[in-house]
């Protein structure tokens, strides 16, 4: 299983576009505000302030939401995408200057809103979006929508487990992934991510994807809520997108990549078809662990 485009196969390493001596850079200059906090994100950082989000690190840049108050206070600064499909965001160009950025957060913070919750149909999917049936389950698109469950979704032992990147705290937090994860659509140069429902009630149960690892290969990833397991649903919603998202990429095979320990991943992955190609040591999310990684191949008709 896999997370949000963070994960490598065990010879590659993970590239992050933003540094870490940035990010903490930044966050030194913001330590005279209470409440300031952040998390990883596609290789980017989202930033917090007080549980609402401000901005963050993109491309070694500190973008912030363009309320009133920030672009009252920063009249020319530049608006830049975060990533591409994303929304402008006003770049801080004064990073060196604590007591502006004490006085510009603490303005913006007021204005920035408090996540909302709200309900979607997953079975009214717009023509032309990806959709997938099977005999208990719709494999569709994401929208912002729904973002309160996929943070719910997140909240469980194994993501926090096997994949703590993939754990969203707020809806805020998974409101700015799925912003990412749609941009991605219609290309192939990101994690092609797409939400599991229950035909029976709609529920909102978890997610797979195609992930790129580098020289045209492709990770299969997938999770399927706590409350939601023991019922078949993880190989059942895999088994549907493999073939449809091979042939959409153009690929033939897709590598399946999990920790040696996650017994219930790896019983997917065998159920789906995957062969075994590598047991032991390699790099998972930066870390030496003990891994286990195969392989599924396209049926040739």
């Amino acid at each position: 299983m896999t997370d949000f485009c963070l994960r490598t196969s065990e010879d590659e390493v993970m590239k992050v576009a933003s540094s870490k001596e940035y990010l903490d850079f930044v966050l030194e200059q913001l330590s005279d505000l209470d409440g300031i906090t952040f998390k990883p994100m596609m290789g980017e950082y989202i930033l917090y302030m007080r549980g609402k989000i401000i901005g963050g690190i993109y491309d070694d840049r500190f973008l912030v939401k363009p309320v009133k108050s920030a672009i009252t206070m920063m009249p020319d600064a530049d608006m830049e995408l975060p990533y591409e499909g994303a929304k402008e965001m006003l770049l801080v160009d004064n990073v060196d200057n604590r007591a502006f950025l004490k006085e510009l957060l603490t303005a913006m913070y007021e204005e920035l809103p408090a996540p909302k919750r709200k309900k979607v149909d997953p079975l009214a999917t717009e023509k032309g979006k990806l959709r997938i049936e099977t005999a208990r389950l719709v494999i569709t698109e994401f929208t912002l929508e729904m973002a309160q469950d996929v943070c719910d979704n997140s909240l469980d032992e194994d993501n926090r487990q096997f994949v703590p990147d993939e754990v969203f705290e707020t809806a805020e937090e998974a409101k700015e992934a799925i912003a990412f994860l749609m941009a991605q659509y219609g290309g192939t140069g990101g994690p092609l991510a797409y939400p599991v429902f229950t035909k029976r009630g709609g529920a909102n149960i978890g997610y797979v994807q195609m992930v790129p690892i580098g020289d045209g290969r492709w990770e299969i990833g997938y999770h399927i809520a706590k409350q939601h397991t023991g019922n078949g649903y993880a190989t059942e919603a895999v088994r549907a997108f493999l073939p449809v998202m091979a042939k959409r990429i153009g690929i033939d095979e897709v590598h399946g990549i999990c920790l040696r320990e996650n017994a219930a991943s790896k019983h997917v992955l065998s159920k789906c078809g995957f062969v075994p190609v590598f047991e032991g040591v390699g790099d998972y999310q930066g870390e030496k662990r003990e891994i286990f990684r195969s392989i599924w191949r396209a049926r040739k008709d």
